[in-house]
């Protein structure tokens, strides 16, 4: 799933959470994949703390495996912490996402 860019303003709305239940919802429901993988740098502890509280699952961290997007680091590689969701977590990881936005059942 790509990239999520907020403004500043948009952090703590709930925009991530909904619009990666809608991405998730499409991609198990109507495409049927069997999976979805999410990469951010592993140093990103807001990204990885988002990603965990979507429910997805780390499956680790792989070493310098894409580039660095982080000023002053042009042509270096990062190390990259590795998520995902499989079909068969997405009814729970669905319900979770409900309930963080008030919409799901207890």
């Amino acid at each position: 799933m790509g990239s999520t860019w907020l403004a500043a303003s948009a952090l703590g709305t709930g925009i991530n959470i909904e619009s990666k239940l809608l991405l998730l919802r499409y991609a198990f429901e109507q495409l049927g994949v069997a999976r979805v993988d999410f990469m951010t740098d592993a140093r990103n502890e807001r990204s990885r703390r988002a990603l965990e509280g979507l429910g997805a699952r780390c499956e680790g961290v792989l070493r310098s495996w894409s580039r660095s997007w982080a000023p002053g680091e042009d042509g270096l590689l990062r190390d990259s912490s590795m998520y995902s969701v499989i079909a068969p977590e997405w009814p729970s990881c669905e319900h979770h996402l409900l309930k963080r936005l008030g919409l799901g059942l207890s």
